[in-house]
């Protein structure tokens, strides 16, 4: 069996054990639609868009299935909804221009593959931050190593100027600030140490703006709340993983703990 079927007939089995899951679909819908079974692949991106209907790529793969069936309007339709809000995706832009185009409008398909061209240039952008941030990072895990705690932390800290969002620096500064019977056994950020239910609400929610749809980080800050005595939050935060990963049952064991109700898988 190819790659590609293996990962259709595990997408498959994780649907059936509940159909809300938008990433299965999604991927499903990859897979289909590099086959050229474009029906298939437009109902595997729909039932993704009904999952989560505020996701820009899903939206804009789900657009260019549309396209490569011919049918420019229902593409466009699609990714119009969202252009208020921006379109952080540049596929989004390129499939409008080639959706106009297809129209016969000129006009809006240029300025649509110009958008396209600038949301691709801040993408590399992006991209070379998060590079130039990982030699500072790789150099204060040496000073760490030898023992430099102050010497890494400054590193860590230029690592964030260049890349703010780089959740790996705020996690290792975090865990230097702990108290040192507070730390555990490894050096570094790792879902699984215990000291980091130390946190504080504040580091907390610097790493859901980072990771905002990872069930991992979703559990681990509810588990945080709990450890804070801060119940509500908890429970959001244990909802929102459940949301992420439906067929984990140790997650929806502790939303049930804290009093939420799963839904109905």
């Amino acid at each position: 069996m190819h790659e590609p079927d293996k990962a259709l007939k595990c997408f498959r089995r994780s649907l059936e054990k509940s159909t809300e899951n938008p990433q299965a679909h999604f991927e499903m819908g990859k897979i289909l639609y590099e086959r050229n079974q474009l029906p298939l692949a437009k109902e595997a991106r729909l039932s993704a868009v009904r999952d989560d209907a505020n996701s820009p790529e899903y939206l804009a793969r789900l657009s260019s299935v549309y396209l490569a069936m011919g049918d420019a309007d229902a593409a466009i339709e699609y990714l119009r909804g969202v252009e208020t809000t921006g379109l952080s995706v540049p596929t989004a832009y390129y499939t409008l221009a080639r959706a106009y185009r297809n129209k016969g409008d000129a006009a809006r398909s240029a300025a649509y593959m110009e958008n396209f061209r600038r949301a691709t240039s801040a993408e590399r952008d992006r991209e070379a931050r998060k590079l130039e941030a990982e030699r500072p990072i790789a150099q204060a895990q040496r000073e760490l190593d030898r023992g430099n705690s102050q010497a890494a932390r400054v590193l860590f800290e230029k690592a964030l100027q260049v890349d703010p969002s780089q959740w790996e620096s705020h996690a290792y500064i975090a865990e230097m600030d702990l108290p040192v019977t507070c730390r555990g056994p490894t050096r570094g950020p790792t879902l699984t140490c215990k000291s980091w239910s130390k946190l504080t609400p504040i580091y907390a929610e610097k790493v859901k703006l980072s990771w905002p749809g990872n069930s991992e980080v979703r559990a681990l800050l509810g588990g945080i709340y709990v450890q804070l005595g801060e119940k509500y939050k908890a429970r959001q935060e244990y909802e929102e993983a459940v949301r992420l990963a439906p067929e984990r049952a140790d997650l929806r064991q502790r939303l049930l703990q804290l009093g939420g109700k799963p839904q109905s898988q």
